[in-house]
């Protein structure tokens, strides 16, 4: 069966949620009024945006029945969020924060209701999911460590994503490397985050999934152990960064570099052949910055300093770009 004739309906199902988007006409109204195109008002709660996001998994699920397992993988890097509340809870002795929680039903795995007065009854909870070879062994190296734990729980799923791109035939290498790229996103993010954490810049370096394939220790480490002040951050970061993000003077300059590329990724993956799985991942992509964005803009609108501070970066990778 040819790649046009597998993916024909995937990509009819996909051009029909892409018009769905924001875009960049979109933008004044969203931002001025917080009312979105349809007249609805831009809300930021989970239970408000996670499930219309979840639809388009189970869409694109449907529609491209081969790469379920691509998708899924995507999907779990919303569910480790959850989990790490239930871990949160745990090692705390309180109660999981539930208005934090995002509902990803009908594809969730986990449920509030999994919740437990311990760090080990939470991972006898977890024994039937796919989260249990996971945390257990977080459980015997680190358990109460949350910073730790937290950072192995991020490690195992975009390790579990990477496999996913790495597993893609040769055809759908566009797909692999929005895939790839989402992934060294995330990797940044750790070398930014994980000094906050109190965790040595090596434990850092060795934590990250793409970023550790693709350069050497020392840069890595350089990266991580970076301060303001001690020189240009691009000098210290690794070649693919660079390229992708251009010469940064800021970790915040990076991560909106990094998006703005992906973005422009989406776009040519749009234009390119039809009959493959990168447009699919791309409008996915770009549903999830509309997400993100959701959230950055309903917090804005709240009067937050903080929420205006992350409408840049909530944007770059979004249609609302222009």
């Amino acid at each position: 069966m040819t790649s046009a004739v597998r993916y024909s309906r995937g990509h009819a199902r996909m051009r029909a949620l892409k018009s769905r988007l924001w875009t960049s006409l979109d933008r004044p109204m969203l931002l001025r009024a917080g009312v979105d195109p349809d007249g609805h008002t831009v809300s930021g709660a989970p239970e408000e945006v996670f499930p219309p996001l979840v639809r388009w998994y189970v869409t694109l699920i449907r529609a491209y029945p081969s790469a379920r397992t691509v998708f899924l993988a995507l999907l779990r890097l919303h569910e480790i969020e959850n989990l790490k509340l239930l871990w949160r809870a745990a090692a705390r002795e309180r109660a999981a924060a539930v208005a934090c929680w995002r509902p990803l039903e009908p594809l969730a795995t986990i449920g509030p209701g999994l919740a437990a007065a311990t760090p080990h009854e939470l991972v006898h909870r977890l024994s039937h999911t796919p989260y249990d070879v996971i945390a257990r062994a977080l459980l015997r190296s680190h358990a109460t460590d949350l910073p730790a734990t937290e950072i192995g729980l991020d490690r195992w799923a975009l390790g579990a994503l990477r496999d996913e791109a790495l597993r893609l035939p040769a055809r759908e290498d566009a797909a692999r490397r929005l895939l790839l790229s989402v992934i060294r996103e995330r990797d940044v993010d750790l070398l930014r985050r994980g000094t906050a954490f109190g965790l040595d810049a090596d434990l850092i370096a060795k934590s990250t999934v793409v970023l550790s394939r693709e350069c050497a220790a020392e840069v890595l480490n350089a990266a991580a152990a970076w301060r303001p002040g001690a020189g240009p951050l691009w000098r210290v970061l690794p070649v693919s960064v660079v390229k992708a993000a251009g010469p940064a003077a800021t970790w915040d300059d990076v991560m909106i570099g990094l998006r703005r590329a992906r973005l422009r990724a989406c776009r040519r993956a749009f234009v390119g052949w039809p009959f493959q799985l990168a447009p699919a991942l791309a409008a996915l992509l770009l549903r999830e910055e509309q997400a993100r964005a959701a959230i950055s803009i309903a917090a804005a609108r709240a009067g937050g300093s903080a929420g205006h501070a992350m409408l840049p970066l909530a944007l770059a990778a979004s249609l609302l770009e222009g």
